[in-house]
């Protein structure tokens, strides 16, 4: 860990700190693959299938189901909006981490990381 720790630091040093660009992945590729995930997952089925019913009344003459369904569309635009903050925060994000000054940064933090914590497993075998 000291040594990948010190060639970090040396590339930091250097500016020679490689940015990665993703090549070769199609435009939609990253919907598909987030959809996907969100389908296969059970969490957000078992959340509503357990905090939901406490919200729906169970006044005669209401449509249980209709009132149900009236409160889990409500959770489409919300999770929407949520996530559209989040892409646009991440778009943000990337153009200012993937300048060379904040490569270098990152390059130089991790060497400091990696030395640190390669001495402190020497430390602790010795």
């Amino acid at each position: 860990m000291i040594a990948f720790g010190a060639l970090s630091l040396w590339s930091a040093a250097r500016g020679k700190a490689e940015v990665g660009e993703l090549r070769g992945r199609r435009v939609g590729r990253p919907y598909v693959s987030g959809l996907m995930t969100n389908l296969i997952s059970p969490k957000a089925t078992l959340f509503f299938l357990a905090a939901l019913p406490q919200f729906v009344p169970a006044a005669s003459g209401v449509n249980v189901t209709a009132s149900a369904m009236f409160l889990a569309v409500i959770a489409g635009p919300f999770s929407a909006a949520g996530l559209s903050l989040i892409a646009v925060a991440a778009g943000w994000a990337r153009g200012h981490l993937s300048s060379m000054r904040a490569r270098r940064v990152q390059e130089a933090t991790m060497g400091v990381v990696l030395i640190g914590l390669g001495a402190k497993v020497a430390a602790e075998t010795v």
